[in-house]
């Protein structure tokens, strides 16, 4: 895919809308992960991620999902 191909998908009226919506989501995104969520414990938070994600308990979760 050349330059060319970019340049003349990025003219396209569809495209430029659908480059927008993607471009709006991102910022809403971005602006909406920087509220605070309330009873959120940060540290019991990043226990419960670390237990997800150590070893044994995964592993079995996506061996449930094969």
């Amino acid at each position: 895919m050349g330059w060319k191909t970019i340049f003349r998908s990025l003219k396209n009226k569809d495209m430029q809308k659908r480059m927008v919506i993607v471009l709006l989501l991102i910022v809403v995104f971005r602006m909406i992960s920087h509220i605070p969520v309330p009873l959120a414990e940060p540290t019991q938070l990043k226990q419960l991620i670390n237990n997800l994600f150590s070893s044994q308990q995964l592993l079995g979760f996506f061996d449930l999902l094969s």
